[in-house]
């Protein structure tokens, strides 16, 4: 639990640009995975976009974890 803390004054400690920067990154690469992810059940990837809405991330992965995945050709 300590680390949570730690990298709170870090991004605290960088200029205001570069911490969006970070966050920026961050949010994208969540919503490109999630993309990727929805791709491979059969889904568009625009899907990923309901990454942004508080739980939704979570519901997606259930839901990703309990719904049937189409086959795939050998």
């Amino acid at each position: 639990m300590q680390a949570l803390p730690q990298l709170h004054s870090y991004l605290a400690a960088l200029p205001d640009w570069i911490a969006w920067l970070v966050v920026a990154i961050v949010v994208t690469w969540t919503m490109v995975a999630y993309g990727l992810l929805l791709v491979r059940t059969g889904r568009g990837p625009l899907w990923g976009i309901l990454v942004l809405l508080p739980f939704a991330g979570v519901l997606m992965l259930w839901w990703a974890a309990l719904a049937r995945w189409p086959r795939e050709p050998r």
